[in-house]
């Protein structure tokens, strides 16, 4: 340790410093002690002073804060697990592939004339008369006599003749007129003819009664 000389030149012994530092030290301590027993005393009456201003003027109340209630945390919903729907297969309704028409365009077509119907001649009329007589004795020798009795006139073209009646045309052709005829047996017979005009018209069936004894 170095010893301190002062400008006077004496030197302090350590002892002195020792002594001096405890003084110090000695004295702080004391001053502390005081000070704090006259903060002690003191405080009552402040605090009776601090009571006394409080009923005098109203300490303003301070607004309260609120704490925001934090959210409640709701728990996850667990979602059950489903099994997914396959999905339909649409197979696409192919759009029709329709071929414009074309519309077609009118032609006029003429109306045909009718063609007259011709007019139908009447039919002729024919007639049967047996000469000498439509009576007599076996053997009887007749003519059978083809008349056209049609009116008007029509040419005739062809005579269908039956001479006895029995069904069968004994005569068919040109010849018109009388045609010979002899009833070989007794009996009651009945000749017929027909005539073909020339315009292709036929006659009803005409006939006459023959009697032979």
């Amino acid at each position: 340790m170095n010893r301190k000389t002062y400008q006077s030149g004496f030197v302090v012994p350590p002892i002195i410093i020792l002594i001096g530092i405890v003084l110090a030290v000695g004295i702080t301590t004391i001053v502390y002690k005081n000070k704090t027993t006259d903060n002690l005393a003191t405080q009552p009456t402040q605090e009776a002073t601090s009571s006394a201003n409080s009923q005098q003027s109203p300490t303003p109340t301070p607004k309260s804060t609120k704490t925001p209630t934090p959210a409640a945390t709701k728990a996850p919903t667990v979602k059950p697990t489903s099994t997914p729907t396959p999905k339909q297969s649409i197979t696409p309704t192919p759009r029709s592939t329709s071929t414009p028409t074309a519309t077609p365009i009118l032609t006029f077509t003429p109306t045909p004339t009718p063609t007259p119907t011709p007019t139908s001649k009447p039919k002729p009329i024919c007639s049967v008369t047996v000469v000498p007589s439509n009576s007599g004795s076996a053997p009887l020798e007749t003519s059978i006599c083809i008349g056209n009795n049609s009116n008007p006139y029509q040419s005739i073209q062809q005579e269908l003749v039956d001479y006895d009646g029995e069904g069968n045309w004994n005569y068919q052709g040109a010849q018109y007129g009388c045609h010979s005829f002899t009833f070989q047996n007794p009996g009651t017979y009945t000749p017929k003819a027909k005539i073909i005009s020339t315009s292709g018209e036929e006659s009803d069936t005409c006939q006459t009664t023959v009697t032979v004894n």
